[in-house]
């Protein structure tokens, strides 16, 4: 008796907290759903209101800070978005939604490089991530990096057969690169 009389008492503090925190959650939970309902409607001011709220509550949300990070692209608030996104990863440098959205973010600010940087970080810290391999070979293939735009096209596929674009591109750059002939390295002179 005594025994179950301990484990109870290691238990309670326990399942304490851990209601604790669903209990904290609901209102977090409904203040996102709102956020959604009025950033599907287009009232991108309004969602990143409704989820201020919901960071009032829980400042390290990441689900949070992303969707406020991605309204703020939207209304093209690009700074402060930026900054939006580089607070969610420094609270969880390994959630691979934040680089992404940041990623995309640079794309959108014409920054290739810090696109292809965050790009990378996504698939280090979930090489599965949706879409991450096919906007890096978008960005190889506008810099005329055909043979990686097509890797990087290949891998989308195999992380994510759905990806219709990658499909896509993989076979209009299979294609130009069949009908196009290669340039050929000039030939060597041999000494006579």
């Amino acid at each position: 008796m005594k025994g179950i009389a301990a484990i109870l008492i290691i238990l309670l503090p326990i399942t304490l907290i851990v209601l604790a925190l669903a209990v904290k959650r609901q209102p977090v939970d409904e203040l996102d759903r709102q956020g959604l309902a009025l950033f599907n409607s287009g009232d991108y001011d309004a969602a990143i209101k409704m989820w201020q709220k919901g960071l009032e509550i829980d400042p390290n949300s990441l689900v949070i800070l992303n969707r406020i990070g991605v309204a703020l692209t939207q209304k093209e608030d690009f700074l402060a978005a930026r900054e939006t996104f580089l607070k969610a990863i420094e609270i969880d440098p390994d959630y691979p939604q934040s680089h992404f959205n940041l990623g995309l973010l640079y794309l959108y600010m014409e920054n290739e490089a810090k696109a292809i940087e965050e790009l990378k970080e996504t698939i280090r810290a979930a090489s599965w991530y949706p879409e991450t391999h096919y906007h890096l070979g978008l960005i190889y293939e506008k810099q005329g990096k055909f043979d990686l735009a097509a890797e990087e096209y290949v891998a989308e596929v195999n992380v994510n057969p759905n990806c219709a674009g990658a499909w896509r591109r993989h076979f209009i750059l299979k294609e130009k690169q069949e009908t196009q002939p290669r340039e050929r390295e000039p030939a060597s002179r041999t000494a006579e």
